[in-house]
């Protein structure tokens, strides 16, 4: 069990919370999961995520990710292409995830690939290769995750019907295969057949998201639950303590829009004590911005002495 945790402060002009909670469920047998996010890298892109708030949620998601996580960071029209890819270890996608706090340039060639944005949203092609993928490190027994965000429809072809391109993967088959969709905010619809993709592997979150910090960081901290077969918490307000009673690990997961100051966070014991927790490096804009800066999401150590879970 770990003490509650105390958003203490309103530092910046918003904060959110997000918490991923591991319960008091019995230790799984698989210690890690692969993850493959694939980011619409279409030119149409330009106009939906100037400031590239996409690279950098995914980059989050990968930081809280554990050392024994595997995790992919592909554009759409790449994967569709065939570009070599391969799964990596979060910490060497983000070699100073643990390091202290402050700003990090997020300077990386994957950075620069992925926020490049031209072509089309060939969804069928980048999905077929997916699929070969996943079963390409099948064998290892790891739950699989795909999450695949997109600004709007496809184009290139009609997506497989749900049955067979699900049928054709050996970890949905076994019950270890988690698919998401993520659309941006707008008239146009989902692609149905996406949209049962993800229904059929349990997924019942809306598919649609806005295309700002907070609701990017809290959807892809949504998908980290959901993989995990956790519960999802939205935060609280600033001020409010909150209590995780038989919670073995709790996440937490702050994103600041706007100022330079640090996140107050708290740990407060059952007889009252309180002690700061410690933040870790911040995401910071582009070394080479194709635009405007990005704002600084964050992420925050775990509470002191909480036990994982997975």
């Amino acid at each position: 069990m770990v003490a509650p945790v105390r958003l203490c402060r309103l530092v910046f002009s918003a904060l959110l919370g997000l918490l991923t909670l591991g319960l008091g469920a019995p230790a799984r047998a698989q210690s890690y999961g692969q993850y493959l996010v694939v980011l619409d890298d279409s030119g149409s892109m330009d106009g939906t995520d100037p400031k590239r708030l996409v690279v950098l949620a995914a980059h989050a998601l990968a930081a809280a990710l554990e050392d024994g996580d595997q995790v992919m960071l592909v554009g759409l029209n790449e994967l569709a292409a065939g570009a070599p890819a391969a799964f990596r270890s979060p910490r060497e996608l983000l070699e100073a995830r643990d390091g202290a706090e402050g700003p990090r340039t997020l300077a990386t060639p994957l950075a620069e690939r992925i926020g490049r944005h031209e072509g089309q949203t060939p969804c069928r092609d980048a999905l077929q290769n997916a699929r070969t993928i996943f079963e390409s490190v099948a064998s290892a027994g790891a739950p699989q995750t795909l999450l695949l965000l997109t600004d709007g429809a496809c184009n290139g072809g009609a997506t497989e019907p749900a049955e067979r391109w699900l049928g054709g993967l050996r970890a949905h088959r076994e019950g270890r295969f988690r698919f998401v969709l993520l659309m941006r905010a707008g008239p146009e619809r989902p692609d149905r057949q996406l949209v049962d993709y993800a229904r059929r592997t349990g997924w019942e979150s809306d598919v649609r998201v806005s295309f700002d910090a907070r609701a990017l960081v809290r959807a892809f901290a949504e998908v980290l639950s959901f993989s995990r077969g956790l519960r999802f918490d939205d935060g609280g307000r600033v001020g409010l303590e909150r209590t995780f009673a038989g919670a073995r690990h709790v996440r937490v997961l702050s994103l600041a829009e706007g100022g330079a100051e640090r996140l107050g966070l708290e740990r407060v014991a059952p007889a009252g004590a309180s002690s700061g927790v410690i933040g870790g490096p911040t995401a910071g804009p582009f070394a080479r911005p194709p635009r405007a800066p990005t704002r600084r999401p964050s992420r925050c150590a775990r509470p002191p002495r909480a036990r994982r879970s997975w």
